[in-house]
Parts: structure tokens; C-alpha cells; sequence
């Protein structure tokens, strides 16, 4: 038979640190991916729920100069409290734990991080998220895919059809292809062979013309100003010519009639 198994001091001692762990938030800093216009909810579970606290989300948008308040709550009783707000974004942020604060739209002028921080009666407490947003993009003859926010110098981002091999692949944080044919198209953000983020866009036969057919109708176009030019100008001399020929015949006309005759000068001389 088996001894009977008695705790040791060094259990009791275990038992007792873990019960005094200073308070944290369960997760490190995350980074989020979002396509533009999807709705993105900021989680931050906490490793204790007993005790009350005040709160702040700071937002710092890549293109900002600097971070403001986004949302400042309070924490008591397990109920969370909100007691201000940034109108831009439209923020809202659950009742109960855990902490959550709801974006309602990705959008690219959010992309960026925050920094939530927590003040507890022990010390404060300080948690980062980041916010990818994906773009994709169809202006004239140019489809273009970009992702705004923090991220890594490594990742990939790529356009293709659906189906087929990238047209192109980039490590930026945009791509753009000329004169897409029709049809669905794809963009990636991926980490080596992890797709973090996928968007797909619809392009249609009529979005994007192509350029080569539309050159002889151009040339058509401009054959016929030319053609419009020569004629007016045909005409413009044509008219010219005709009014100094009428005036040649007026002048030769008008001479004709004051000219003196030689018989005339010799009938007046002989008189004389």
C-alpha cells in the first residue's frame, strides 16, 4: 500500500502566491485585419473581476501627428460605466465583462494602434491593440489594392484572379494592376503561408475599356477636325480670290470710262 499523500510546505506556498497574482490583462498586444466597411470589436480580458477601476482608450491614426481619447469608462460592482466619448467613430462598449469596445466600420482613416490603460488601487495597467484596414480600389483604368495601419515590413501583400496565379506581389502596402480584365479579383495580406486578410473585388466588362480599340476612332475623330479645317480654309481663300477678281473688273471698268481716246486729242489739236 501507498503511503497516504500529504501536502508539502512547498505546495501551500504555491497555493498562496497564486492567490495574490498581481492583477493583467489575459492576452499580449494584438493586431486586428479588417476589410474596409466590416465591423471590429477591441477585447481585453482581464485576469481578475473583483476590483473597480477607471479606463482610457487612446487612438493614434497612422497618418495622425498625434493620439486622442477615443472612450473613457469606470468599472464597479462588474459593471462597466461609460463617462465619455469621441463622436468620431461611434463607439460603443459593452456593459460586462470583459472589457469590449465596438467599432462599427473599418475604415481607412482608423487604421492605426491604441493604448488602453486601466488605473487600479495597485498601479496602472497598459494594453496595446493595432488596426489593419484593407482598401481595394477601381478608378479608371487602375485597380489597386492597399492596406493601411502598422504592419510588418515581411508581409505580402498581393492582387490576382480569382483562381490564377498573382499578377503581382509585392512586400508594400499597395499593388495595382492596369487594365484588369473582367472578372473576380482577390487581394491577400499574408505572413509567409497564413492569409491574414482577403478581399474581393467585382470587375465588370464596362468598368475598364480597352484602350487599344478606342485609337482608331481617335484617329478617325481627329482625320475628320482636319479634314473640317482644310475646308473652311478652301473656302475662306475661295471667297478671297472672288472679291479681288470683282474688284480688278470694277477698276478696269471705272478707267474704262474716263480714258481720253487718240482721235480725240487730234481733233482738238487740229482746231487749235
Amino acid at each position: 500500500a501507498y503511503p497516504p499523500c500529504t501536502p508539502s510546505s512547498s505546495y501551500h506556498r504555491l497555493t498562496h502566491i497564486s492567490l495574490f497574482l498581481p492583477p493583467a490583462f489575459q492576452k499580449a498586444s494584438s493586431t486586428i485585419y479588417k476589410k474596409e466597411g466590416e465591423q471590429v470589436e477591441f477585447s481585453f480580458p482581464l485576469t481578475f473581476g473583483e476590483e473597480d477601476l477607471d479606463g482610457e482608450l487612446r487612438w493614434q491614426a497612422e497618418r495622425a501627428s498625434s493620439s486622442k481619447s477615443w472612450i473613457t469608462f469606470s468599472l464597479k460592482n462588474k459593471k462597466v460605466s461609460v463617462q465619455g466619448v469621441t463622436q468620431d467613430p461611434k463607439l460603443h462598449m459593452g456593459e460586462m465583462l470583459p472589457l469590449r469596445v465596438t467599432l462599427p466600420q473599418a475604415l481607412p482613416r482608423y487604421a492605426g494602434s491604441g493604448n488602453l490603460t486601466l488605473v487600479l488601487a495597485q498601479g496602472k495597467l497598459h494594453q496595446e491593440v493595432k488596426l489593419v484596414v484593407m482598401r481595394v480600389t477601381q478608378l479608371q483604368n487602375n485597380l489597386t489594392c492597399e492596406v493601411l495601419g502598422p504592419t510588418s515590413p515581411e508581409l505580402i501583400l498581393s492582387l490576382k484572379q480569382e483562381n490564377q496565379e498573382a499578377k503581382v506581389s509585392k512586400k508594400e502596402k499597395a499593388v495595382w494592376v492596369l487594365d484588369p480584365e473582367a472578372g473576380m479579383w482577390q487581394c491577400l495580406l499574408s505572413d509567409v503561408d497564413q492569409v491574414l486578410l482577403e478581399s474581393k473585388e467585382e470587375v465588370s466588362p464596362s468598368r475598364f475599356p480597352q484602350v487599344q480599340p478606342m485609337l482608331p476612332v481617335g484617329l478617325g475623330g481627329f482625320a475628320g477636325l482636319l479634314s473640317i479645317g482644310f475646308g473652311i480654309i478652301y473656302c475662306v481663300r475661295h471667297r478671297r480670290s472672288q472679291t479681288e477678281r470683282k474688284s480688278q473688273i470694277k477698276r478696269l471698268l471705272s478707267e474704262k470710262k474716263t480714258c481720253q481716246c487718240p482721235h480725240q486729242f487730234q481733233k482738238t489739236h487740229n482746231l487749235i
